[in-house]
């Protein structure tokens, strides 16, 4: 009996690490009737994004190292790779920002990151695409501003709207340069 209580706590004591951490149940005073509601507190539940406790700032624009953090804690990344990035000073996001240009999320230019700009909505369509291995579709989206969309981020964009993970603001426009918001990132 007491080798099976023992072999039992053993075998807790090794997957008590592999389930994932809930975080508690949390109420925002902002997010009550917002359109992505259900998304917030479902996502808030699994502790892969949280507000400050108190509100959660659903229509605020995100950061580029946020939405690092975010995915990180959602795809579980763990290699990360040297900073080299003459921007990316050491801060609470910075191996977050490391984990995601080594998975590939992130990629920098003329040695910068910008893990402190805000997030752009083709920016945001590109690093889906990457994180959830949604291959590219060539060619142009159904978008009125089809033509500002980036030709970098085109075929992301065109990708996810075929997919219906992305859909248009107000008559059907993309807003490729507009700043993603919180929100937008979750639905």
């Amino acid at each position: 009996m007491k080798r099976r209580i023992l072999a039992f706590l053993l075998v807790l004591a090794m997957i008590t690490p592999m389930l994932p951490a809930m975080a508690a149940d949390v109420q925002y005073r902002d997010i009550n009737g917002h359109w992505a509601q259900d998304e917030i507190e479902r996502w808030s539940s699994y502790g892969i994004w949280q507000g400050d406790g108190t509100f959660f700032h659903p229509d605020e624009s995100i950061t580029r190292a946020e939405t690092a953090a975010v995915f990180n804690r959602l795809m579980g990344y763990v290699k990360t790779e040297e900073n080299q990035y003459k921007d990316l000073e050491q801060k609470w996001y910075t191996e977050d920002v490391l984990k995601a240009s080594a998975a590939g999320l992130l990629q920098g230019a003329s040695g910068m990151i910008a893990p402190e700009d805000l997030l752009t909505r083709q920016e945001g369509a590109v690093i889906l695409c990457r994180a959830l291995g949604i291959e590219e579709v060539q060619g142009g989206t159904d978008f009125v501003d089809n033509d500002i969309i980036a030709d970098w981020a085109r075929p992301s964009v065109s990708a996810l709207s075929s997919a219906g993970l992305v859909s248009g603001v107000g008559e059907n426009r993309f807003a490729p340069e507009a700043n993603m918001t919180r929100a937008e990132l979750l639905k």
